[in-house]
């Protein structure tokens, strides 16, 4: 199994698209790891998580045949997580020599309501509209695909739909992505624990930086990280092996790649980048 993190910033991107602040500026001026698009997932070569405006620019900076995508997990309805009209241009004269015909799409309601409400503003071609099939699915609910067990988990996001993070497991192997969400409902863990799957790698969503806004808030910062991922290692889940990632970060968070890595290192997290791999 090997998982691509393609964007690893929140909504406004890192510089921010508008910004002129300090906290841009300098992500700016180092580059490198601190150049961060919004966040995207590519689960082996045909699994995608989440289709934010960035998805072009991720095609391109990494390579990738986007034909090959046959599984689209979605979030939760905001536009860096969810840009509808980018699936109009996937198929008919748009795209030749498709890998995967059909497109799986799993997501909740308002998603889905994003999307129809874009095909009305702006009609799909018959054929790319048919090869979309839609499968709504709310929190603690699994989904099987020829190569993947999907399973919803409660995100603490957006109070206006069901925001969903989630659990792919394929064979033994398994990744589980938790952004957007604050600090993880109990819910979760008690569902997590009754599964009795083992989890070799997951990432955090870490929005806030050096910020708290406790663990009711809709984002997690360094600290609510560290404290979940203490409380993580303590239950069934997760493996004495099991691999931490940070990942979705803000410029308000003002936190730059390296100043991340040093706080997190003692720890044995690490620090996602877009590009960052993990396989095993």
């Amino acid at each position: 199994m090997k998982i691509k993190f393609l964007g690893t910033a929140a909504a406004e991107g890192w510089p921010a698209v508008f910004c002129n602040c300090e906290n841009c500026k300098k992500a700016a001026s180092l580059g490198g790891k601190n150049i961060r698009t919004r966040s995207q997932i590519l689960v082996n070569d045909d699994l995608l998580i989440d289709l934010p405006p960035d998805t072009y620019l991720h095609k391109l900076a990494h390579g990738l045949d986007l034909s090959k995508v046959s599984v689209l997990l979605v979030t939760h309805s905001h536009m860096d997580h969810f840009y509808p009209m980018e699936l109009s241009m996937r198929g008919c004269a748009y795209a030749h020599g498709m890998k995967s015909g059909k497109l799986r799409v799993f997501s909740d309601e308002r998603v889905r309501e994003g999307f129809l409400l874009a095909h009305r503003f702006e009609k799909f071609a018959d054929g790319v509209y048919r090869a979309l099939e839609w499968n709504i699915l709310r929190p603690f609910e699994r989904a099987e695909t020829e190569n993947y067990e999907i399973y919803a988990l409660k995100a603490r996001h957006a109070p206006s739909e069901k925001a969903m993070f989630y659990l792919i497991r394929q064979g033994d192997k398994a990744f589980m992505q938790c952004n957007d969400t604050g600090y993880l409902y109990e819910e979760n863990f008690e569902f997590l624990d009754g599964l009795g799957i083992g989890i070799d790698v997951i990432a955090l969503d870490c929005t806030n930086g050096k910020l708290t806004f406790g663990k009711e808030g809709s984002h997690m910062g360094v600290a609510e990280c560290e404290e979940l991922v203490g409380r993580m290692r303590k239950s069934r889940f997760v493996k004495k092996n099991t691999r931490f990632f940070v990942t979705h970060f803000s410029h308000n968070g003002a936190m730059t790649h390296d100043e991340l890595e040093r706080r997190f290192a003692p720890l044995g997290v690490e620090v996602a980048y877009d590009g960052c791999e993990a396989e095993w």
